[in-house]
């Protein structure tokens, strides 16, 4: 490679992330991947997979000029006859801040009983701490002027995508987990051809020099070589920066293979609590004085721990909200049981619970055969017939599964964690359980807890491809919960969690002649962008006309699927 397009760039995590390492440890059942001073690693491995995955999603939505350019651009896998190289270089990313790692708790919901489910609690590390990395990113240009312009504009898309936040890494990215920003850029030409240019690129780092101090080098700290362009951008100007990358392309009006649209909607919701607010997951730490038995969840901050709603607890529940509407549109087997492996072995014919349990088999499970067939397939294969498998697992799916994943088929939905607007006051309540026969407290069965009090939420939950019926869905369980249907976290049944809130925003990006096309209005690089405010109407009042007609249109769609999905054969 003589020419190359090298660009640095800081990702800012506006979230804690979870990119994992072994299998397993003594900490947690899911600990972080971690360097050789034993800080948390963000490898360009995880990196290099997001941007594929990003581009992968995009790529069938633009011009048939297209075709191809993500696989010349990342490479394809090698098989016995054929492979190419990618032409895009990722380097592990090094930390330029201190993070405070933890140990987060999470717990399976049984759908019939809104309790913990059994043998399904779990826990993984996280680094939290508003984490920020450096990474850079090497661009072959050698190759005609046409070829390395699309790679060029490729790779500017995705910047641009994650300009926009619209970027995640490592696990659970769906509960809100690994959520970044670019927040500086800084792409640069060289022509490696050039002696001098290669011998300034190759003592770049200045012996001695410390990059990984708490607080880190600032972007830009090596040296510029000779002969390069350097061009910078801070937080305001990242995307002037991504112009002399490339110029991102429009993304056409046209559906994939599998019928999906390109589009993204955002939703933004305010909560307020009526009662006192109690969510668990933070694993003590073996240093800490705390005598609690439950704490509210709280997440590091430089300022110090703040607490949160975290993003597993506001999906959980808008996902069993979802599935409660799909049941009762199209009956109880319209929706299935995320936990359930199979039929009670000791079920009976008079146990009708048990009886309407037999069909609500997890959709991960039931579909696993889909998968295993293309394990055993080689590169080749999987690439040609791994999206009609896709698409063959999507429509076998029930309605929610759909929308919020199972374990062989991704979610369209991630719900961002976010701190309570108003901390509100840190309440310590006894509690003590009762003897059921002596009506006195039971005998070493006291204990405490520290719930918050007079405090409130705003969090934002993203779709990205949405279908309208999708989205009619979506918006329906919000709407429960923002009616108090739905109590939030620990202790629902004896008054805590009480809720009540409003949708107050709808931001829309499509494109010409997709199902989201009349929401939007203005162009926005290479999307249409629309934005729906609902304040003080509220949802649905407030919602204008082009969006009504999309949202009763489906809605009919989602009560359609619900009863195929319930007549469907298992």
């Amino acid at each position: 490679m003589r020419k190359r397009l090298v660009v640095d760039a800081v990702l800012a995590f506006d979230a804690p992330f979870a990119v994992g390492g072994l299998e397993g440890g003594p900490q947690s059942d899911r600990p972080l991947l971690r360097d050789a001073g034993d800080r948390p690693a963000l490898p360009g491995t995880s990196i290099a997979g997001c941007l594929r995955g990003l581009l992968s999603r995009l790529a069938p939505h633009l011009d048939e000029a297209w075709t191809g350019g993500v696989e010349e651009l990342l490479g394809t896998p090698l098989d016995e006859r054929e492979g190419r190289p990618s032409r895009l270089g990722v380097h592990d990313a090094e930390p330029l801040s201190s993070m405070d790692v933890r140990v987060r708790d999470g717990v399976g919901i049984d759908a019939w009983s809104g309790a913990a489910r059994r043998r399904l609690k779990y826990d993984l590390e996280i680094a939290d701490g508003r984490p920020r990395f450096q990474v850079r990113l090497e661009l072959d240009l050698d190759g005609d002027l046409e070829t390395v312009s699309r790679r060029r504009d490729l790779l500017a898309l995705a910047l641009w995508e994650w300009s926009d936040g619209r970027g995640a890494l490592g696990a659970r990215s769906g509960t809100g987990l690994g959520r970044f920003r670019l927040e500086e850029l800084r792409a640069r030409e060289l022509d490696l051809a050039d002696r001098e240019t290669l011998r300034a690129w190759l003592r770049a780092r200045p012996d001695g020099e410390d990059r990984l101090t708490p607080g880190g080098a600032p972007l830009g700290g090596v040296p510029e070589p000779a002969g390069a362009r350097p061009a910078r951008g801070d937080a305001g100007g990242v995307r002037a920066a991504i112009s002399l990358v490339g110029v991102p392309p429009r993304l056409g009006g046209r559906a994939a293979g599998d019928g999906s649209w390109p589009g993204h909607v955002r939703v933004r919701t305010e909560l307020r609590f009526a009662s006192p607010l109690l969510v668990g997951g933070n694993v003590p730490l073996p240093t800490s004085t705390s005598d609690l038995d439950l704490e509210h969840i709280t997440r590091g901050r430089p300022e110090g721990a703040v607490p949160i709603l975290p993003g597993s607890t506001l999906r959980g529940l808008v996902r069993g909200r979802a599935a409660r509407i799909v049941r009762t549109l199209g009956g109880v087997p319209a929706a299935c049981d995320p936990n359930e492996s199979g039929p009670l072995e000791d079920a009976t014919p008079l146990d009708s619970r048990a009886a309407a349990r037999r069909d609500l088999r997890a959709c991960g499970r039931r579909l696993a055969d889909a998968h295993s067939r293309m394990e055993g397939a080689g590169p080749a294969e999987r690439t040609a017939g791994g999206p009609a498998a896709a698409a063959d697992v999507r429509a076998r799916s029930c309605p929610v599964c759909r929308l919020f994943g199972h374990t062989e088929l991704g979610g369209r939905v991630r719900v961002e964690e976010t701190d309570l607007t108003d901390p509100g006051d840190r309440l310590v309540l006894d509690h003590v359980a009762i003897d059921r026969f002596t009506g006195g407290a039971a005998d070493a069965r006291k204990f405490d807890a520290a719930p918050r009090t007079h405090v409130g939420a705003a969090f934002h939950v993203d779709i990205e491809r949405p279908e309208t019926w999708e989205l009619a869905l979506l918006l329906l369980a919000l709407r429960d919960l923002c009616d108090g249907w739905v109590p939030v976290g620990h202790g629902g049944s004896r008054g805590y969690g009480a809720v009540e809130g409003h949708v107050t925003e709808i931001e829309v990006l499509g494109v010409p002649g997709g199902p989201l096309d009349s929401l939007c209005g203005e162009d926005a690089g290479p999307w249409r962008r629309g934005h729906i405010d609902l304040k003080p109407a509220g949802f649905p009042d407030g919602l204008p006309p082009a969006a009504v007609a999309v949202l009763q249109s489906g809605m009919e769609a989602v009560a359609e699927l619900a009863r195929q999905h319930a007549g469907a054969e298992r």
